[in-house]
This record gives structure tokens, sequence and C-alpha cells, in this order.
């Protein structure tokens, strides 16, 4: 098992969002195979989730174990931390990094916003609010992978 590549990725300034910087850690794994055997061994899951397809995976920090299964301690305490997400090349597609970005986003629009993610009948303040989280996401991490890969993600 080679080790995953780690890198963060972080929300920035903007004028739709005033909260706090938050980051996400991202690990990028050779085969589907680590990610799925790295998530079981760091994450709660909820009963009904279904690891053994995933071919990406975000884990809000709130949903961490204190310790891995090998007895290290996850330092949990940073309340910047938003949460890890885990990608690996063989299924890296636009599709999936978006589709984990949005999971980003809705952790941190839960720690900075409101507990609960709504969406109205009609675009507004905290639509645009959350639209601009997943969208600063998905762009630092297309720029992170264009840097460890030398190309942008695999076609269709």
């Amino acid at each position: 098992m080679s080790k995953p590549k780690v890198f963060h990725v972080s929300t920035r300034h903007h004028p739709m969002w005033n909260g706090p910087k938050r980051y996400v850690r991202v690990y990028l794994y050779d085969t589907v195979e680590e990610l799925r055997d790295a998530a079981r061994r760091f994450h709660y899951f909820a009963p009904d989730s279904d690891t053994d397809k995933a071919t990406g995976l975000f884990t809000p920090a709130s949903q961490h174990f204190k310790y891995a299964k090998d007895g290290s301690e996850i330092d949990l305490t940073d309340k910047h931390y938003a949460g890890m997400m885990r990608l690996c090349v063989p299924h890296l597609t636009y599709e999936v990094v978006a589709h984990e970005c949005v999971h980003a986003a809705c952790a941190i629009y839960r720690m900075d916003i409101t507990k609960s993610v709504v969406l109205h009948t009609h675009c507004n303040l905290r639509e645009e609010q959350f639209a601009y989280l997943a969208g600063q996401l998905t762009d630092e991490i297309m720029w992170q992978l264009r840097n460890y890969l030398g190309e942008l993600l695999y076609e269709k």
C-alpha cells in the first residue's frame, strides 16, 4: 500500500462569504481499495451507508473517530478544520470532485450558517453562500490535482 498524497484546500474571502476561513484535508489514493480501507479505519459511517461502492468520500470533522484503529490520536481540536476528503486516481472525474465538494460545502455551511441546509423555491442569499463555498472548494481542488497529476481529470 502506497502512502496517499495529502494537501489542504480552504475557503477564501468573498463578498458572499463572510464566515471564518475553513479548510479540508484531501487524500489522493492510487487505488479505490486503499481509499475504502482508509475510510473504514478513520470514519464513522451510518448503518445505511455503502462504503464498499464509494469512489470518493467526504467525512465532516464531527464524524471522525478520536483514535484510529492503530491507536494513533486524531486531532479534532482545530476549529477551522471542516473535514476530510478522499479521492482515488482511477476514479478521478469532474463529477466525483464536484460531488465531494458539495458534501464539504454542506459541512462548512452547517458549521457557520445554519445546521440545516435547506434550498428554497428561488435563489436567495443562503443558496448563493452555499454555491460560492462549493465553487471555491472545487476550484482549489482542481488546481491542486493539476499540480499533482500534471493534467486535468479523466474523461468519461
